[in-house]
């Protein structure tokens, strides 16, 4: 069960010339609810000071960051137990680029899951047909 944190991010703000992002949680009693990647780095996990919660015992409590540079987004796992998902492929080591309507899993759940929206061009919309 994921829920999304009611504060605001306590990361540094977006960088300059980056055009905002979003995650939308899919399944779950949440579906549908979306959070808008608004800090240099949105952090995600169990632990109540992340910055998206997700409350799953399969979810670490310091699961993933996902960032934001010049050259866009990078998600990165934080050595969790049980790994972070892009498109079905767990990402090791550095971290992984994402692209527009990338699907991120953490924990494997596979009940839930958040799509990844980045356009370039600053659209904050998600468009779901055929997903």
């Amino acid at each position: 069960m994921s829920m999304l944190s009611d504060k605001p991010s306590d990361s540094s703000k977006q960088p300059v010339g980056i055009p905002s992002a979003s995650l939308q949680l899919k399944g779950g009693a949440n579906d549908g609810k979306s959070v808008d990647l608004t800090g240099s780095v949105t952090w995600v996990g169990r632990d109540a000071t992340s910055d998206i919660v997700i409350e799953d015992a399969r979810v670490s409590r310091q699961h993933a960051g996902i960032r934001q540079d010049r050259m866009g987004y990078w998600i990165k796992d934080m050595s969790s137990r049980n790994g972070t998902y892009v498109n079905g492929m767990r990402i090791r080591g550095e971290g992984q680029r994402l692209q527009n309507m990338d699907r991120l899993e953490f924990g494997a759940s596979g009940e839930e899951f958040w799509l990844f929206q980045y356009d370039g061009e600053g659209s904050s919309t998600f468009d779901t047909a055929g997903k």
